[in-house]
C-alpha cells in the first residue's frame, strides 16, 4: 500500500515538538452560584467573598476554609431563599487555584424527610452544595466575579 503510516518513524521524528509541547486543560466546572445579602455586597465587591471556617465532618477539610455555592440558578432550599443577592463565578477560573468539591449534605446537616428536587441523590449520598476550598482565611477575589445580581 502506498499510503501505510509508519507510526514509529512518526513518533522518532517528532520526538523534540512531542515533549516542547505543554498541554494545558482546565477542569470544566463551569458556573457556580453564591448568595448573600445586599448589605454585605459593598464589602464584597471591595475585598472578594471571605472564605470562612470548614465546619464539615470530613478529615481532609481539617483546619481548611471554605465559600459554599451551589450549581443552581434558582435554588429550592428555604434558607437560600431569604438571601436577595447571586454571585455568579466562574468556576472554570477558580478551579485553576482553589479545590472545587461537591459536599454530602446528609453528612453535615443530617437526614431529612424531604429533600428539594435539585438535591442530587447517589449511593454515596445527596448533594447540593459546592465548597470553594482554600488553606487560608483569605478571600476570594473579585475578578472571579462574572455577574451580581438583586433576585428579590
Amino acid at each position: 500500500m502506498g499510503n501505510d503510516f509508519d507510526l514509529r518513524k512518526y513518533l522518532k521524528e517528532n520526538r523534540a515538538t512531542r515533549s516542547a509541547k505543554l498541554i494545558n486543560e482546565r477542569k470544566q466546572v463551569g458556573d457556580l452560584y453564591h448568595f448573600t445579602y445586599s448589605e454585605d455586597i459593598d464589602s464584597i465587591k471591595a475585598k472578594g467573598i471571605k472564605f470562612t471556617k470548614d465546619n464539615s465532618t470530613l478529615d481532609k477539610f481539617e483546619n481548611k476554609y471554605y465559600i459554599s455555592t451551589t450549581r443552581k440558578k434558582d435554588p429550592e432550599f428555604a434558607f437560600i431563599r431569604e438571601y436577595d443577592i447571586r454571585i455568579t463565578l466562574d468556576g472554570d477560573k477558580i478551579s485553576d487555584k482553589y479545590v472545587v468539591y461537591p459536599i454530602n449534605v446528609e453528612r453535615i446537616w443530617g437526614a431529612f424527610d424531604d429533600y428539594p428536587s435539585d438535591v442530587i441523590a447517589t449511593k454515596e449520598g445527596r448533594f447540593y452544595e459546592e465548597r470553594i476550598i482554600s488553606s487560608t482565611e483569605s478571600y476570594l477575589s473579585p475578578s472571579y466575579f462574572k455577574e451580581i445580581k438583586k433576585i428579590r
